[in-house]
Formats: structure tokens, sequence, C-alpha cells
């Protein structure tokens, strides 16, 4: 399948069985291809967290769940949080060349 044939096909998934874990090789893989996205100057700045103890699910749900969206994060068996190091800024390499 290319790129363009998935990307039209894709679906946000609103509905998890609650009754199912995630797998750990599954979420290691997940991560493994969106490290593999393009970033400015190659700096990478990301970071990921997978939260899936039940405490902590709970937690993010409910950070998730403001004015009354995205209730279906109740469900969800784990979270992969993306975060940034804002030192790692693009800008003073990108004025330097």
């Amino acid at each position: 399948m290319d790129f363009f044939t998935l990307s039209q096909n894709r679906e946000s998934c609103r509905n998890f069985d609650d009754s199912r874990e995630v797998e750990r090789e599954k979420l290691e893989k997940i991560i493994a291809c969106v490290r593999l996205a393009p970033s400015a100057c190659n700096a990478q700045p990301w970071f990921f967290t997978v939260v899936a103890s039940p405490e902590k699910r709970k937690e993010v749900a409910s950070a998730v769940q403001k004015m009354n969206m995205n209730l279906f994060t109740s469900k969800a068996r784990a979270f992969i949080a993306i975060s940034q190091d804002k030192a790692a800024g693009v800008a003073g390499k990108v004025a330097s060349r």
C-alpha cells in the first residue's frame, strides 16, 4: 500500500476494548516508526513516554477530558505522550548557516 492510499484510509479509534492490554512490542514498534519522522536540522527534539499503569492512565485521561471532550480516553489501555526539549531548538542552528 502506498502512503497516499494509507493516508486516505486512516481512521481515528474512539472505541477501546478495556479488557485487553496493549503489548509492549506494539508500543515499541509505534515509537520506532514515529522516530523516523523528519525534523528540522535532524534535531529530533522529542521524547516519548509510555503511560500504561492504571493509576497514571486515569490521570492522563482526566487531564485530556477538559470541556467534556475526549471521554473515550477513559478506556484507553495506554498513552504515548510526546514531549519536546525546547533547548534543542533549531532557530540558532538555522540562523548560523
